[in-house]
């Protein structure tokens, strides 16, 4: 008998499959699966299955061995292919990131937090569906979708890093995630600059239009999807190195080791030589890289 799921079971399998899948489509079907070379021979078989389906046939062992012979070509031969693999790895450094530092947290023996700690534990805990959402449509190249959840996210880490120093919850009951980005400022001026970038991309005034249509044989078209693999790769990794300098510094009473932020004259600040900031450097590296090399 199949096991049966339940539904936050299911939801779960399905986050799974959309964070990295493959799309077969053959003869006016489609489905989806998990991407990679472990599920190789489930894609045979869907493969085979959604062309049978598409020509009438019942056997899908027959569509198998007459239709599906030919060596399928490896993605890595593509550009575009590469770019959308290394904004998936991007994405999986970004969440493994953030489920790290949300794990390390120790509460047995520690005094109760403040109101202000505990209201950004569970702001910043629940932005790993927030990250995922963005992910999703980064994706699936939605820009300006993706954007708008991206600056929903950082305005999310300043409201908790302006929160995180109070214990008075009529301060915090009047604190505006909109209005807190200035709070970040004071870490890095590039978090200002980028819910600048954020902003100005997520409404499609006159400037954006270039964003969003082409001529195309003398008609314009407008685009629904732009694959900027590279500036939503860099995007996320940005906001998951926020996460954790915020994540750290909020619960800095509640941690025993120490990745984003480091201590003077025992007040935290941010660890300039932090390993993540060099995985977001070396990110940046290999598509210049690529870029180079495609040109060359």
């Amino acid at each position: 008998m199949f096991e049966l799921y339940s539904q936050h079971e299911q939801a779960l399998r399905v986050r799974a499959l959309l964070e990295d899948f493959e799309l077969i489509y053959v003869l006016g079907y489609s489905a989806l699966i998990p991407k990679g070379e472990l599920y190789s021979d489930l894609r045979s078989n869907v493969q085979a299955a959604v062309l049978a389906t598409g020509l009438g046939l019942t056997s899908v062992d027959y569509v198998r061995k007459t239709y599906l012979k030919g060596e399928r070509k490896a993605d890595s031969e593509y550009k575009e292919d590469l770019l959308r693999e290394k904004y998936n790895r991007a994405y999986q450094d970004a969440k493994n990131y953030i489920y790290n530092m949300t794990t390390k947290l120790v509460t047995e023996g520690r005094d109760e937090p403040t109101v202000g700690v505990f209201g950004a534990s569970l702001v910043l805990e629940k932005l790993s569906s927030s990250f995922f959402s963005a992910h999703l449509l980064y994706k699936l190249g939605q820009k300006h979708e993706a954007h708008a959840v991206s600056r929903m996210i950082l305005e999310q880490l300043a409201w908790a890093y302006a929160a995180h120093g109070t214990d008075d919850m009529n301060i915090i009951k009047r604190l505006k995630p909109t209005k807190c980005i200035h709070e970040l400022r004071q870490l890095d001026s590039r978090y200002g600059k980028l819910y600048g970038y954020l902003s100005k991309k997520v409404h499609l005034d006159h400037s954006n239009h270039y964003d969003i249509f082409e001529t195309e044989h003398g008609k314009n078209i407008v685009i629904h999807a732009r694959p900027d693999f590279f500036e939503y790769g860099l995007t996320i990794l940005t906001l998951a190195d926020l996460f954790g300098i915020v994540w750290e510094i909020s619960q800095a009473n509640f941690l025993d080791k120490y990745e984003a932020i480091t201590f003077s004259n025992g007040v935290p600040i941010v660890n300039e030589g932090r390993e993540f900031l060099k995985l977001i450097e070396r990110y940046t590296q290999e598509i210049d890289q690529l870029n180079a090399n495609s040109q060359s």
